[in-house]
């Protein structure tokens, strides 16, 4: 599990705003689960880890990414035919 502020690539600021507003619709769908915790600055905090539910749903919305992705790199860098 990780605390909100200590997420990689900029994703610190998820939940800067206070209440975890970023992060309810997620715990809503059932994509995340949240946990009450002492931090390692013995405070409390909320940690959130993804459920079942959410690395499936993760897992799709990579998947489709990278087909777009691809798509996109077929376009910006065409054959040597086209050029």
């Amino acid at each position: 599990m990780v605390e909100g502020r200590d997420l990689p690539g900029g994703l610190e600021e998820l939940d800067r705003s206070g209440g975890g507003k970023d992060v309810q619709p997620l715990e809503a769908q059932g994509l995340v689960a949240a946990s009450w915790q002492l931090s390692d600055r013995g405070k409390q905090a909320k940690y959130y880890r993804l459920t079942a539910r959410g690395r499936k749903q993760l897992l799709a919305a990579r998947t489709r990414w990278e087909v777009f992705a691809r798509a996109i790199g077929l376009v910006l860098e065409p054959s040597e035919g086209d050029a």
